[in-house]
């Protein structure tokens, strides 16, 4: 997947988690401060995202595995406050993000050889 995309995916994730922590502190429910934080986490990710992967791409599938049990946790508290399509939704993009880090993890990464 190109890079670009790739970052733009975590930092997409990182803000829709700050956005969904927002929305717990306009209503005054839940944990605000859990999401804030994991979605301020989310976006340092996106920031040292190519670091990540040049140590390990198995690193980069398992942080999108996190994000996107992250949204998951979203969608199921849409679920319980009684939305209708927005969890649906939040349920398409955690999917998503767990094929992401599937194919990230199982891809066969070609190293090459320097010359000496």
């Amino acid at each position: 997947m190109n890079e670009r995309v790739q970052k733009i995916m975590h930092f997409l994730a990182g803000a829709l988690v700050i956005l969904h922590a927002l929305d717990h502190y306009e209503s005054g429910y839940g944990a605000i401060l859990f999401y804030f934080v994991l979605g301020l986490i989310m976006l340092t990710l996106a920031l040292f995202q190519d670091s990540i992967e040049k140590r390990s791409q198995k690193l980069a599938g398992v942080l999108y595995w996190i994000e996107g049990i992250v949204i998951f946790f979203i969608a199921f508290e849409k679920f319980e406050a009684f939305k209708r399509i927005i969890p649906v939704i939040y349920l398409f993009i955690g999917i998503f993000y767990f094929f992401t880090g599937y194919f990230m993890i199982t891809k066969k990464v070609k190293v090459k050889k320097r010359r000496s």
